[in-house]
């Protein structure tokens, strides 16, 4: 076994460590086309300096640069169109129904929890906005995280090229929700706003906080082991409301899981629902030590 091949396999226990992310000994060829170039920008000579240096307790920049390298955010507007039917002709209507016998006004939480550049969320906001005839009517969170900043940023700002928007946008929600730029549509501020985005990693304990009657969480576990995507789903469980609803992918089930999830249809679209009967108060689990991203303290901000 080379010096180099040890070096670069200790490189991906750092980035597992760092984001759950398993890279096994077929995809080692990841580490130099994903991570190569951006080991020699930063002035290191191997895939040892760079380990070194990610797990410096002062290094979150070097931290966060890693696991935008390695990240794959592909996504795009109204993915799985089902879904978003889903909430706007069953879910919504079912709140609505109930807000009218109970006479409160009706409240919605919704969390895309690897929410990539942003298409995801904005395809949900823009789906309530049409379906809802006045969302200020509502008390609705709609909140958005990933481990990547950059993916985050780009959400944050809702800047899209022609081609991002094009790709499952219709025309008509593009022009009631978006604003042309020299480089492609802009979200416009007023929908922008409406939507809370921040860096979270998704193995990282979820302490305190709303819980979410909605939790989007698709396409993102396919990259982890079964340990930690177990660990993952458990933590989900957590922030979600015991009657709530949890999207996966398409690829995706849960129901190697036991009986913590039952699969559920909303129309056309299939998600699971917790089988909790009660609150559960999230275990204390410490993040990996140097390693965790920010977003510990993210939920409590928002009120159940």
């Amino acid at each position: 076994m080379s010096k180099e091949y040890q070096s670069a396999v200790r490189l991906c226990e750092v980035l597992y460590d760092l984001c759950g992310v398993l890279l096994d000994d077929t995809k080692l060829y990841l580490i130099e086309n994903r991570v190569g170039g951006l080991m020699r920008e930063m002035g290191f000579k191997t895939y040892d300096q760079l380990a070194d240096a990610a797990k410096r307790s002062d290094a979150a920049s070097i931290r966060d640069s890693l696991v935008d390298a390695l990240t794959t955010n592909e996504t795009y507007f109204f993915r799985d169109q089902q879904i978003f039917a889903g909430l706007s002709n069953h879910l919504v209507r079912q709140i609505e129904q109930d807000a009218r016998k109970s006479g409160v006004r009706p409240k919605l939480r919704i969390w895309s929890a690897a929410s990539s550049t942003g298409q995801e969320i904005y395809s949900v906001l823009f789906t309530l906005a049409n379906a809802i005839d006045s969302l200020d009517a509502w008390d609705i969170t709609l909140l958005a995280t990933d481990v990547s900043p950059a993916a985050v940023a780009q959400a944050r700002a809702g800047t899209y090229a022609d081609h991002e928007v094009t790709r499952g946008l219709p025309v008509a929600l593009r022009d009631k929700f978006m604003t042309q730029t020299k480089s492609g549509w802009q979200v416009l501020p007023q929908w922008r706003n409406r939507i809370t985005f921040a860096q979270h990693n998704l193995i990282n304990d979820l302490s305190g906080g709303t819980r979410f009657d909605v939790i989007l969480c698709r396409n993102v576990t396919i990259y982890f082991d079964a340990k930690t995507r177990k660990r993952v789903f458990e933590k989900l469980t957590q922030r979600m409301l015991p009657d709530g609803y949890l999207f996966v992918g398409g690829s995706e089930t849960l129901l190697d899981l036991g009986d913590a999830y039952k699969p559920y249809r909303l129309g056309s679209a299939v998600c699971y629902r917790p089988q909790l009967h009660e609150p559960v108060s999230p275990p204390a689990v410490a993040p990996t030590a140097g390693l965790g991203l920010s977003g510990s303290k993210l939920f409590s901000q928002f009120k159940g």
